[in-house]
């Protein structure tokens, strides 16, 4: 798995290159496989190391225009570094023609094609770390990265219109719950000081990794050489020592050395890489008829729920397949629902849930009291929630995943028949919702639970991982070399959850089913 950094300021000539390639050389020294994009269309990074433009034999204009796979625009920068680095990088520019960055800029690229690639280029060079260097102010390219990015790092002058614009920066990050440290650049001898850095942290609510003194060797380079090599003993190498420190302590990549469990959890999926899931995939989801009190602590406790509607999403159909009734769908409604789930594994579809095995094919066996085959597919489906409890020891929601692979998230906002807009919606407000028989909002909704689940499947299959920020800002993960059925996750080895007062257990995700000890 690899940590996505985004490398952004709010004006140009702040430092993006400096602070992005001197990272990314740090790194790589440390041992680390890096990716430094540079998505400027004004690209400087590769004067850094000192590269001609003959030598760019693919940029990333290319890949996005069709020319080029993704990897091909990727070139080994690693021997302009010296001998003694022990890792590698790997710079991905942006045209340096101007005809083509006019072009670029014209024209625009495709969004999605963009974020596919980078997910494709971490896992075709083996990435550790992907670095994106991207354009000055709050463009197109910098919500981008920030929103498939686990880190935000913004650069910071002392100038006026600098402190107005990293405001909307860190507030545009947190919208995407990406956590934003600061760098403070070109800082004079007579503001640098621990009370600029102190006031700082409290104006933006945020952490400042490193401060850069103004620095008259940095100006005689002339955006030539890598300043870190160059000047190893030098204050600002310090500090950008101290940022990539921060990073590391942020999201330890996967080089790092890990727990006992971890590396056990590393055997075991190497172990099943080569078992084969189904190419066909069909996501399911359901919502549940009934209205339930406010902070409840298990839904389950209030069964039976009954089934308002249901969703299939397959990833080789456009259309999503709905189940309805109103007030709830009837029992011979929910066995055929049963019967349809079956015929689909029956024509060589794997289904895939988020928490589908403890929730949504338990109240389907309930609602239907077809229990046997419901346990049969809850048990050989793939349930991505239940790869992170068992790896993890901890629940993790949809939406937190969602942000965590670049995926837009869960539908907030619905527009009621009467054109009244509802905000800040969730699950608990759909049984009400239908009760008033507001049909389209509801599905709308379910909708995009079960594409998105889907969307989210297709890009842990093409990455690998599971990425999110937890609620105190840590980047999380969780490896997945491929997707696993529920029975064989009770092959992942346990986590530590000694640490934990009420850690979930694994039998409570399975015990509805008849006879299920001898089944996993």
């Amino acid at each position: 798995m690899a940590q996505i950094i985004s490398v952004c300021s709010y004006r140009s000539d702040a430092g993006r290159s400096i602070v992005a390639t001197n990272l990314a050389t740090l790194l790589a020294i440390d041992g680390f496989r890096v990716g430094l994009v540079d998505m400027d269309q004004s690209p400087s990074i590769h004067f850094l190391f000192d590269i001609d433009e003959s030598e760019i034999e693919h940029s990333l204009n290319d890949y996005l225009w069709g020319k080029c796979k993704i990897k091909d625009t990727a070139h080994d920068v690693t021997g302009k570094l010296g001998p003694d680095i022990k890792g590698k990088i790997f710079l991905i520019s942006s045209s340096v023609k101007i005809d083509e960055s006019i072009r670029m800029q014209r024209e625009g690229y495709d969004v999605g094609l963009l974020t596919d690639g980078f997910r494709n280029l971490v896992s075709s060079i083996l990435l550790d770390i992907l670095i994106l260097k991207t354009g000055p102010g709050l463009g197109e390219d910098a919500i981008l990265t920030m929103a498939i990015s686990n880190i935000l790092i913004s650069i910071m002058r002392p100038d006026a219109r600098d402190y107005r614009g990293t405001a909307s920066i860190i507030s545009t990050a947190r919208s995407l719950e990406v956590p934003p440290i600061l760098v403070l650049n070109k800082i004079p001898q007579a503001l640098y000081s621990d009370d600029a850095r102190n006031r700082t942290e409290q104006a933006y609510g945020c952490e400042v990794a490193a401060m850069l003194p103004l620095s008259e060797e940095v100006v005689t380079l002339g955006s030539t050489g890598i300043f870190s090599l160059l000047y190893p003993n030098h204050d600002i190498t310090s500090e950008l020592q101290k940022l990539k420190d921060k990073i590391l302590k942020l999201s330890p990549p996967n080089i790092s050395i890990g727990s006992n469990n971890e590396q056990n959890q590393k055997s075991f999926f190497r172990k099943n890489d080569e078992k084969p899931i189904s190419k066909k995939l069909a996501s399911f989801d359901l919502e549940i008829a009934k209205i339930l009190p406010e902070n409840i602590n298990d839904i389950l406790d209030y069964a039976p729920l009954g089934i308002s509607c249901a969703a299939l999403a397959f990833d080789d159909k456009s259309d999503v397949l709905f189940s309805q009734r109103y007030p709830q769908l009837s029992k011979q409604d929910c066995q055929k629902l049963v019967k349809d789930l079956i015929n689909y594994v029956a024509s060589g579809y794997t289904l895939v849930t988020w928490n589908g095995c403890s929730f949504d094919f338990r109240v389907l066996a309930q609602e239907s009291a077809i229990y046997e085959e419901c346990g049969q597919l809850a048990l050989n489906h793939v349930d991505l929630m239940l790869i992170v409890t068992f790896t993890k020891g901890w629940y993790l929601g949809l939406d937190k995943a969602l942000r965590g692979a670049g995926v837009s998230g869960k539908v907030k906002k619905l527009k009621l028949s009467n054109g009244e807009i509802l905000e800040d919606i969730n699950g608990a407000h759909v049984p009400k919702l239908w009760k008033k028989r507001e049909f389209s909002a509801v599905l709308t909704y379910l909708e995009g639970d079960v594409s998105k689940t889907l969307e989210l499947v297709k890009t842990v299959q093409d990455s690998h991982v599971i990425n999110w920020v937890s609620g105190s800002g840590n980047f999380q993960s969780v490896s997945v070399p491929r997707l696993m059925t529920v029975k064989e996750c009770f092959d992942i080895p346990l986590p530590d959850t000694s640490w934990m007062s009420n850690p979930p257990q694994r039998k409570t995700f399975v015990e509805w089913i008849p006879n299920w000890e001898q089944k996993i």
